[in-house]
């Protein structure tokens, strides 16, 4: 009698292993490389591939016959990029709070103040009114109180943030 009662109670043991290993099995939904499986199958992967390459290719034929047109505008006067600004002869270029200006050529001084300079990051410095100005240098304007650059003869800026000619 005992023997049976073990038989009976590994027989169940067996049935209940088996049914719980083939709903894990068997249960899984969506097959491989569909949405509801977290798989990604290679034939979903080279599809996106090509969909990606053929719009590239399109952008790329389009550039090449000179139907491209960019995406982005073109940055405006507090802008968050820097924009290069052709500044003439004896202009010059008043910067609000935060503007920063890169003089890349041609022969620019410091406006300051009164009181204080603009701030030179790259060397470090705080230059007064009618310092020259060293090429690609990063420049600071702390605050909108008339500060900038002057311009002796044709210069390239490139600038940051608001500003005005004056």
């Amino acid at each position: 009698m005992k023997h049976r009662k073990l038989i009976i109670l590994a027989s169940a043991l067996v049935i209940a292993l088996a049914i719980t290993a083939g709903q894990t099995v068997l249960g899984a939904d969506g097959a491989a490389g569909s949405a509801a499986d977290p798989l990604v199958s290679k034939s979903y992967v080279d599809s996106l591939f090509s969909d990606v390459m053929d719009s590239v290719q399109q952008k790329l034929e389009e550039y090449r016959n000179g139907d491209f047109t960019p995406a982005e505008e073109t940055p405006s006067q507090g802008s968050a990029v820097f924009q290069v600004v052709e500044v003439p002869a004896g202009t010059r270029v008043i910067g609000e709070e935060g503007t920063e200006m890169i003089v890349r050529s041609g022969y620019a001084y410091a406006i300051d103040n009164g009181v204080d300079g603009i701030s030179d990051l790259t060397a470090g410095a705080d230059l007064k009114g009618d310092t020259q100005i060293q090429k690609n240098h990063l420049l600071l304007i702390p605050r909108s109180d008339g500060r900038g650059i002057r311009c002796d003869g044709l210069c390239y800026v490139m600038i940051k943030g608001s500003y005005s000619f004056n």
